[in-house]
This record gives C-alpha cells, structure tokens and sequence, in this order.
C-alpha cells in the first residue's frame, strides 16, 4: 500500500464506504450473520471495488493509497460490518506485494508462530482462499485446503478456525518469503487498531447522543456539572 500523493483518504472511498455500512449494517442483519457473514453485503463490497483496495491495479486490485485501506478498516469497526472486509484488503495487499494473483471472495490470514503446530485464523470460517505466511515463505490456499482441526466464533461472532497445513498444500505454491511472519503479525496489528479506533468511535457518538436526548428533571442529562 503507497502512502505517497495525499495525506488523507479519498473523499469518495470514505463516503461510498460509510454510506453502503450505514445502510446496510442494521443490527437485525448484525445479529442474523453471527457465527458466519452477510453475504449479501459482501457482494455488494466487491461489486464496488472495495473488497481489493491498497492493493495495485496490476496487482488485480482496485488501486488507492494507505490512507484510503486505514479509512476502510475504521468504517468496518464503526459499523460492525459483519464481513472479513478488513482482513481480506490486509491479505490482498500481503498478496500483492508476494506477486501472488488476487482471488475472489473473502480471505483470511493464517500467521505461524515458532512452536506453534496450529495457527488461529480468525474470519477463517467464512474464507474461501487464506492466505498462509510462514517463515518458508507465503502460500495462498482454497480454504478446503487446509486440515481444520477445530471451530469457533469470537465475541462478535466472527467465526474462526485453527488449521494445520496439509500435504494437499504443494511446496511449488511457496513464495519465499517476501513478507514474514512478523511483518504480517505488526500489520494485522495495526488493522486491529484501526478496527478497535473505529468502535471506540462509534461508542462516544452513542454516549454522546444519548446524553443529548435522555432527559431528568425536564433538561437531557447532558446538561447537568
């Protein structure tokens, strides 16, 4: 991802993201997609070209700077998207920068850890290619590729799995590694800030307009020392 030219996101990639999660990230549809994802709101992300963003158009992406995928990640923790949207633009720039072509559909990163046998791959549940970054190098696997060895979901309800890599997984699909994993684990980091930065946002414009409009002794509770 280019952090070169502006300094701040693009004006469009803010307001057509914002607009789609205002519309469409109800909690009724929230609270159905636990354990899974909405699939329809993830068409319609990829029909706009926002599922691919950071990563460059020769790439098979949609283009747009660090700024535009930072402004993406923080609308998806404003708005609770329940989607792997922050997670696949992280995997397709990781992509991207590997010189691996760009899939289709939803992607989860699975980051090896020394002496770790299983890697925790979180949104791996609704994935359909994941990413695998070790110190051998990266590989991007269908997910029924890997041998699952356990299932779950997180508070949220984004569902994740714990795989071990498989034979079915052939050594010609390494790409030495042009992203480590430590590399991969201080960008999926900074993701989970930029998600935890956009609920933390979202939660003072509740409390703020809760205190505006919840009224005691005929004034809002906003008013009161």
């Amino acid at each position: 991802m280019s952090s070169q030219g502006t300094m701040r996101a693009d004006d469009l990639v803010v307001e057509t993201i914002n607009a789609l999660l205002g519309e469409h990230c109800t909690a009724e549809r929230i609270a159905a997609a636990e354990g899974s994802m909405d699939g329809a709101l993830w068409s319609l992300l990829e029909e706009n070209g926002l599922a691919a963003v950071g990563a460059s158009e020769e790439a098979g992406g949609s283009g747009g700077s660090l700024h535009d995928y930072a402004a993406i990640v923080v609308a998806v923790g404003e708005h609770a998207a329940p989607v792997p949207l922050a997670d696949t633009l992280l995997a397709s720039h990781l992509c991207a920068a590997s010189e691996l072509a760009l899939p289709a559909g939803p992607m989860a990163l699975a980051i090896a850890r020394p002496g770790r046998h299983v890697i925790r791959v979180p949104w791996g549940g609704a994935a359909t290619n994941i990413l695998v970054i070790t110190d051998e190098g990266t590989r991007l696997c269908p997910a029924d590729a890997l041998d699952v060895v356990v299932r779950g979901d997180n508070y949220p309800g984004e569902p994740w799995i714990d795989v071990t890599l498989t034979s079915t997984v052939s050594a010609s699909s390494i790409v030495r590694a042009r992203c480590t994993p430590r590399v991969a684990l201080f960008s999926a980091a900074l993701m989970r800030a930029l998600l935890m930065a956009g609920a933390s946002q979202r939660a003072v414009d509740l409390s703020v307009q809760y205190a505006t409009e919840r009224e005691q002794f005929g004034k809002p509770i906003g008013k009161f020392q």
